[in-house]
């Protein structure tokens, strides 16, 4: 029985309003997406038209996806959106993830943590085009497990801790979506996962622009980033389920006026200098290569070991903490550190290129002839010698 009015409802929900082609499903602004997405079948291509929906009210998520094969496509228009915003108090807009991880932690790194990271459990082919997600505590669109995935067209707004954020997944790409006002952490992430492409983004308004942590086979290629407190970070962090980045190309980027204050009172994020174009924080094989790198108050590029700073033994963290090789080829840097922050510390820093000297095999070729630099130890930067 039970069966059956699923059926109906599958049947009912397509008479609303077919796609241009007689398949899929429909959604009408006043209707649900997540009643939608729980009566369709399986690999089900589900059309929004434009509107303002609050979604699944009292929960923490306001849309939950947990089989495969859903692809979200929204009918937005340049004044007609489909927008996606918080029903009030929800901590998340848009969770796609096996069901054992569509409640996201609260400890130290919410989210980074997901069980099906550890279990294998996954969700094959999501797709999400053409949503604006705005106003979530948390995530504006969370992916965790996903193998086969597209963000594209998007626009994430005020959400407070990430804007599009897919987590231990694999074969995706994020493009041409427009994230903002994200005020605690990264706009645009790509978490412990593996050959992603992050291309043709614009990010502006946040904390971090793009972020990439722990992942592997990652490229960041022709984004525009500009008025963050810090552009692109390509970081390895200690305590999480994957434990190396390796293979990432930072390429054909504008990163550019990235002076946002820093607000953020405490933490390894209130710690994030603001004047900040791109920064390598451990890693091996990293490249960052033709971007141009301009107008940052306090650096251009930064190539950095995760134990530098610290005040505490750098011991027992379960990572490579220094970077190894690092390429920094072919990047027009200039005007970069010309309006550092306060802090006496950093004042001195200040420059187009920054490195502390530590790490194996790093090298630096073709850069702006005219960069000033800054080394925390013996000099010159070394050289490419395939450069």
């Amino acid at each position: 029985m039970k069966k059956w009015y699923a059926v109906l409802a599958i049947v009912v929900l397509g008479a609303c309003g077919d796609d241009d082609n007689g398949a899929g499903v429909t959604v009408h602004s006043g209707e649900s997406i997540q009643a939608a997405i729980d009566a369709a079948p399986p690999n089900a291509t589900i059309f929004v038209e434009p509107g303002v929906y609050r979604e699944s009210a009292g929960a923490p998520s306001a849309i939950v996806v947990s089989h495969n094969g859903v692809h979200l496509i929204a009918r937005s228009t340049p004044d007609r959106p489909v927008v996606l915003e918080n029903s009030g108090g929800q901590e998340n807009g848009i969770v796609v993830a096996p069901a054992d991880s569509v409640v996201i932690s609260k400890d130290e790194h919410p989210g980074e943590h997901p069980p099906c990271g550890q279990n294998g459990n996954g969700i094959q082919d999501f797709v999400l085009d053409g949503f604006t997600v705005r106003g979530f505590a948390q995530f504006g669109v969370y992916l965790a497990c996903v193998d086969g995935f597209t963000l594209e067209h998007n626009s994430t707004d005020a959400d407070q801790l990430y804007g599009l954020f897919p987590v231990r997944s694999h074969n995706g790409t994020m493009s041409h979506n427009d994230a903002q006002n994200t005020s605690m952490d990264a706009a645009l992430y790509v978490g412990q996962s593996d050959h992603v492409a992050i291309t043709e983004n614009t990010t502006h308004g946040n904390l971090l622009g793009i972020e990439i942590e722990n992942s592997s086979d990652v490229t960041a290629t022709d984004n525009e980033v500009f008025n963050n407190t810090l552009g692109i970070i390509v970081d390895l962090m200690p305590g999480l389920q994957t434990s190396d980045q390796t293979n990432v190309l930072v390429a054909h980027n504008n990163v550019h006026d990235n002076n946002l204050a820093n607000e953020i009172e405490e933490g390894e994020t209130s710690q994030t200098p603001p004047g900040t174009g791109v920064v390598v924080l451990g890693g091996s094989m990293i490249t960052v290569q033709d971007n141009t790198i301009t107008n940052n108050g306090f650096a251009g590029i930064i190539v950095i070991s995760y134990c530098t700073g610290l005040s505490t033994p750098c011991t027992g963290l379960g990572i490579e903490p220094n970077p190894e090789h690092v390429r920094i080829v072919d990047n027009a840097v200039t005007n970069n550190g010309q309006s550092p922050p306060d802090d006496p510390a950093l004042r001195a820093l200040a420059a187009d290129l920054i490195w502390d000297a530590r790490g194996t095999d790093n090298c630096w070729s073709g850069n702006t002839p005219s960069a000033t630099i800054t080394i925390l130890g013996p000099g010159p930067l070394p050289m490419c010698t395939d450069a």
